[in-house]
């Protein structure tokens, strides 16, 4: 445990129960998130101290949570809470839908558990939610409970709050309106179509939650509102949005037995303790990172592909951090003040894998490799495992001439001068020349 002295943070806003704290300086500690309590912070633990507990508390989902006696500088906060740091922050606009109904499904079961013990939530979320390494989403804002009061009633705002920012992306892919549900899936706060799809047709389909909210009011009986939207909406095995990568399949048997002994090797370097593998389909190269204990993360554009990744590291009990992230689109900084960390500060490795991918971007949406090199840079802190698919490769000669493919610069030298322009030096390189097909571990010292 780290014994410099916490500060709040400037990411903790409007929090009546506490805020959150940090260490002196640039220090981190890797293991725990501090949160000082308020005075009404204090009533809230006090009562959960005295019904069930913060061991019960975890169990009905929330992150594991314990007191600590760390000194807090410049504050009259006495009491702190520290709870178990989640090493990769994935934001619900870089959910796949079985994890948002995951995500929705907890939070009912969390909100009826507290109802048992006189507690409930004042913020409807899905921010308030992290997804830990196993899988599992766990809350992790203590700030957000509160005593329950006697008449106690969801009100129409925190109705509507749930309903915008957590069943909304649900109820308009369960509609088929998939592509307008990861619209709305990708942004935090009340937007203009947030504002106004009650007087358009959407409404049509999205106006249930408001029945059963008066339903389960007038019949006073505020556990039916929570059941009835598990069962209805937060059912595992709807449908996912298919695409051209559902049915990839990434290289097996003979065909990728080289590239798979190449990632090997590379998760050998010295330094390496997270590993990123981009665009990765369904995870088959970045599996032995897990099985190796590694800080793993596996982001891909296709959530079929991902929800497969998913399944397989449960299966094998590895640990495994899963993304829906476009490569070319990482996730800005966004929040009140954009303090809320880019895709690239949040998911940053010791060694990316970028494996099968330069030459479709280069031929789908026209990317460089000085672009491809430069994105991959700002995720890694040190290795990147690339791969350049020549156009004598089997697949790739079937593109030239369509579709101006390939462009000026399309060669192994431009290749690793894209990397070497950034400072990268290649250590190590694997060939398999019958498909003409090179990887290159690039290290920047």
């Amino acid at each position: 445990m780290m014994t410099t002295e916490l500060h709040p943070s400037a990411q903790s806003w409007q929090d009546t129960n506490g805020v959150l704290l940090r260490h002196d300086g640039d220090a981190v500690d890797d293991e725990w998130v501090y949160r000082g309590l308020t005075d009404e912070g204090e009533k809230v633990l006090e009562h959960i101290e005295a019904t069930l507990g913060l061991e019960r508390l975890v169990k009905l989902g929330f992150v594991p949570t314990e007191r600590t006696r760390q000194p807090v500088s410049g504050t009259g906060l006495r009491t702190v809470l520290r709870h178990r740091r989640v090493k990769r922050v994935i934001y619900p606009m870089e959910w796949t839908m079985s994890m948002w109904r995951e995500a929705l499904a907890a939070f009912c079961d969390l909100s009826l558990g507290l109802m048992e013990h006189g507690l409930c939530l004042v913020d409807a979320e899905p921010h308030n939610f992290l997804f830990d390494a196993d899988g599992r989403p766990v809350f992790i804002d203590f700030g957000s409970l509160r005593l329950r009061g006697k008449n106690y009633w969801m009100r129409p705002g925190w109705h509507r709050e749930f309903k915008d920012n957590f069943l909304l992306p649900i109820l308009l892919h369960n509609a088929g309106l998939h592509q307008l549900a990861q619209a709305v899936k990708g942004e935090p706060f009340e937007t203009a179509f947030k504002r106004t799809y009650r007087w358009s047709a959407v409404a049509l389909v999205t106006i249930w939650p408001d029945l059963l909210r008066w339903t389960s009011k007038l019949s006073g009986n505020p556990r039916l509102y929570f059941r009835v939207i598990k069962r209805r909406l937060a059912r595992p095995g709807l449908g996912l949005e298919i695409t051209e990568w559902s049915d990839y399949e990434t290289q097996g048997g003979e065909w990728g037995s080289w590239k798979q002994a190449a990632v090997e090797e590379s998760l050998s370097m010295p330094g390496i303790g997270s590993v990123l593998d981009v665009a990765g389909n369904k995870g088959r190269h970045v599996f032995e990172a897990a099985r190796r204990g590694f800080t793993t993360i596996l982001t891909d554009i296709d959530e079929v592909s991902l929800e497969a990744a998913r399944a397989e590291a449960h299966k094998r009990g590895l640990r495994l951090f899963v993304g829906q992230l476009d490569i070319c689109r990482p996730t800005p900084p966004w929040g009140k003040g954009l303090l809320m960390e880019n895709s690239f500060d949040r998911l940053g490795a010791d060694l990316v894998l970028a494996l099968a991918v330069s030459h479709h971007l280069v031929r789908n949406v026209r990317l460089p490799f000085r672009t491809f090199a430069a994105i991959l840079d700002r995720y890694s802190r040190r290795y990147i495992l690339a791969e350049y698919v020549d156009v004598a490769d089997v697949h790739v000669k079937k593109w030239v001439g369509k579709r101006g493919f390939p462009p000026t610069g399309y060669s192994e030298r431009e290749f690793t001068a894209a990397f070497a322009a950034l400072g990268y030096r290649a250590v190590r390189t694997w060939h398999d020349v019958p498909r003409a097909r090179l990887l290159f571990l690039f290290e920047k010292p």
